[in-house]
């Protein structure tokens, strides 16, 4: 370890800062409890809800703006920067980042990790301009990297046969303990302006519209839903691309389900949310441990999700959760009348879930695992 570090362990953490949703919140909360166990700091490129947040977090901070994703003057402010503060670990968090590192490596001979939130062949899928052009650029830079953090088991097998190795799973991780106002459905209601039914079964879901999400699977599961009981609603909470959102409304209108599906926006009482919903759903075509099922388990939520990635590493079938095949309505819908219809079934699935994730997916086991792979990475 460098010397300036005082035996202690000194990891720069680069990241965009315009990161928004699970990578947002598995960052905050990695670097908020790894503070504690080693030296970090991290930069960013844009100045952002994400660089507030971090510095409320007690995060060190420092920002290196960018005029454009192509301003490469950030690469000669990095190194230096890399060079005068000694550290003995690089660890970069998407696309951009792992573009400006990839710069570096004839200008430092220290390490470079990067943490694989997503599937990249995936994230740039909302624009054919950005997929082409970013994802290429995204695979280029990958190849210069010394290892991989994957958030499953199941990526790192994709990274695999991707032709990559060096490859360490770190799963996500939740705060044991965290304060939360206490509220009612009616009340959430209110504040969000959604129409509030005393009898309401509430299916949530909290997701990014992007098609990589399945929406449109779950929109599909509430017009099967709808001819089974009008008690049965449906929250989804989120935001993105507009085009996205319109296909989506769209569907809404077509399918006669203004009374059942309601697209409420971003939730910033995400713990509200998680409160006062029934079910919580997870519909991804590909997706790692993510925070959705997470937070859903502070709360003992029964929790249905896809058959992909890391999902099932969280979710056992008839034990944690209830998992679907991927792109399967039906049987989406069948698993939320399951559970509509079995109280006890609920409940137990809930408290499995929640037990699950206190004893294994905590922020200071998450952190943990970071600084074991930081030393192995050193020692090899």
């Amino acid at each position: 370890m460098n010397e300036n570090s005082g035996n202690r362990l000194k990891v720069l953490h680069i990241i965009s800062g315009g990161d928004t949703g699970g990578a947002k919140t598995s960052v905050i909360t990695l670097l908020r409890c790894l503070k504690d166990m080693i030296d970090i700091k991290l930069v960013c490129f844009i100045e952002s809800d994400f660089t507030k947040e971090a510095k409320e977090q007690g995060i060190d901070l420092t920002i290196m703006k960018q005029k454009n994703r192509f301003d490469m003057t950030v690469v000669n402010k990095l190194t230096d920067y890399i060079h005068k503060e000694g550290f003995d670990l690089i660890n970069c968090h998407g696309a951009r980042a792992n573009f400006i590192a990839s710069k570096l490596k004839n200008k430092t001979e220290i390490k470079r990790v990067t943490t694989i939130h997503s599937d990249y062949e995936h994230d740039f899928d909302n624009n054919i301009y950005k997929k082409i052009i970013f994802t290429m650029l995204n695979k280029k830079s990958l190849k210069t990297f010394d290892g991989f953090i994957t958030m499953a088991k199941d990526f790192k097998k994709d990274m695999m046969r991707r032709g990559f190795d060096n490859i360490y799973v770190a799963y996500n991780g939740i705060a044991k303990h965290q304060s939360h106002t206490e509220t009612t459905k009616e009340d959430f209601c209110r504040r969000q302006n959604i129409p509030y039914k005393e009898n309401s079964f509430v299916v949530g879901s909290a997701t990014r519209l992007h098609p990589v999400k399945g929406i449109d699977v779950l929109l599909k599961a509430c017009t099967i839903i709808k001819t089974y009981s009008e008690d049965i609603v449906f929250w989804i909470a989120g935001y993105g691309d507009e085009k996205y959102l319109r296909e989506y409304e769209e569907y809404i209108r077509k399918n006669e389900l203004e009374a059942t599906v309601h697209l409420i926006g971003f939730v910033k009482e995400i713990d509200a949310f998680y409160q006062v919903i029934d079910i919580n759903t997870i519909t991804s075509h590909s997706e790692a441990v993510c925070y959705a099922l997470l937070e859903g388990a502070r709360f003992a939520k029964p929790s249905i999700g896809s058959r992909v990635g890391g999902i099932p590493e969280l979710i056992e079938d008839g034990v944690t959760g209830l998992l679907f095949p991927d792109n399967d309505s039906e049987k989406l819908a069948a698993s939320i009348i399951k559970i509509y219809e079995d109280q006890a079934l609920a409940q137990r699935l809930g408290t499995h879930l929640h037990d699950k994730v206190m004893a294994e997916f905590t922020d200071e086991a998450m952190a943990k695992r970071y600084v074991e792979i930081y030393q192995e990475m050193l020692r090899g």
